[in-house]
């Protein structure tokens, strides 16, 4: 484990980007050098685990400090438009970077927010990821946060046209707007109402109620348990009515209890494909029907369902930790460190390793996933 620990701080060392607002972490080294806000809240409890808390607390603040007038959270920042960045790295093989270094360089140019990605829609989880990543930064350093009500009523104002005709406490979001952003995903999504419950349970624990804007949060546990009863196998599905079962929100419900019986979910993990071949984000594939046209172009059909993703295998690795089953947890790890024979961990992988595609690269070095590394190997067990 001593080495997968070494490659992950070196994969964040690498990502820590010089800007004109200090020390800020981006989420790769090539077509995600970006501050992308998803990214980085998925990784704050590994960013602090391995030393970055002043960063953390300095990059939630710009973050929170660049919601939009009407309460929508960026997808990112960047001193160029992210798309150009994505393209000149992929298609143009770093071509523009090399050609008008000036236009690309973080510490001449000024930061600026994307808000709308290529399909048109917000990154809808990111105002949830916000609160989260206040939470997880309060929890982990044991200091009060300064979120303030400004923030929180800009947020919950985004949200409040989202509410589901379905059940009104519950959000429905538009397609191509989560983390799994190559797949259409569009009304209720699982993982989405998750993040939405933890928010609201934060915000109540802290006494910050905001009451008139936001459902109970036994209104939305009353709608998730509703929309998402459990399948034959035990798990939850991802969308009503479906038989899709996603990694990230099983982590969720059992690292966090959201909604109990996480015990019986753990037994039911146990024993399907997640836990012997971890990485996918989803199972079964997403119809091709559903799948972004611009991701099926660059060769990635499957890229948030039949590749292997760094960070999931690190997630499921967590989950294991994190119900004492410290050999289960390593084998995921172990897994993942066979996978990558590079100095820095990567994106996503293939059975070859590292994917490697015709027109697309797994992302390296790539902070999610060192940062999930890191938040697993904190919770490991010890021997005794």
């Amino acid at each position: 484990m001593s080495t997968l620990r070494r490659k992950a701080q070196l994969t964040l060392e690498a990502n820590l980007v010089q800007t004109s607002r200090g020390a800020l972490f981006a989420a790769g080294g090539h077509q995600f050098r970006t501050l992308w806000v998803r990214d980085f809240c998925f990784s704050v409890p590994g960013l602090i685990a391995a030393g970055f808390t002043e960063i953390v607390e300095a990059q939630i603040q710009l973050f929170l400090s660049h919601l939009s007038p009407e309460g929508m959270a960026p997808r990112g920042l960047d001193v160029i438009d992210p798309k150009l960045r994505v393209l000149s790295a992929t298609a143009l093989r770093g071509l523009p970077e090399r050609v008008h270094p000036r236009a690309f360089d973080y510490q001449r140019n000024e930061l600026r927010a994307e808000y709308l990605g290529e399909h048109g829609t917000p990154a809808f989880d990111s105002g949830l990821l916000l609160i989260r990543a206040t939470r997880d930064f309060a929890q982990a350093t044991h200091r009060a946060f300064p979120i303030s009500e400004t923030h929180l009523d800009a947020i919950w104002k985004f949200y409040e046209p989202a509410r589901s005709p379905i059940h009104p406490a519950l959000l429905h979001q538009p397609a191509f707007a989560d983390w799994q952003d190559s797949a259409r995903r569009q009304g209720l999504v699982l993982h989405t109402q998750l993040l939405h419950l933890q928010a609201a349970e934060w915000l109540e624990q802290s006494g910050l109620r905001n009451a008139g804007r936001r459902p109970s949060t036994s209104e939305i546990r009353d709608g998730i348990s509703r929309q998402f009863a459990p399948l034959a196998s035990g798990l939850r599905p991802e969308f009503p009515d479906a038989q899709q079962v996603s990694l990230d929100s099983h982590a969720l419900l059992i690292r966090e209890n959201l909604l109990g019986g996480s015990s019986a979910l753990w037994s039911a993990l146990q024993d399907s494909p997640w836990m012997t071949s971890p990485g996918l984000p989803i199972r079964p594939h997403y119809p091709r029907s559903e799948v972004s046209w611009t991701t099926q172009a660059v060769g990635l059909r499957h890229y948030h369902d039949g590749l292997k993703w760094g960070w999931i295998i690190a997630e499921s690795a967590a989950i294991c930790y994190s119900q004492g089953d410290r050999a289960r947890g390593d084998q995921c790890l172990v897994a993942l460190a066979k996978m990558e024979d590079g100095r820095f961990l990567s994106e996503v992988f293939d059975d070859r390793g590292r994917f490697d595609g015709i027109r697309y690269r797994s992302e390296s070095p790539f902070t999610w996933t060192a940062a999930k590394v890191l938040e697993a190997l904190a919770l490991r067990p010890s021997n005794t």
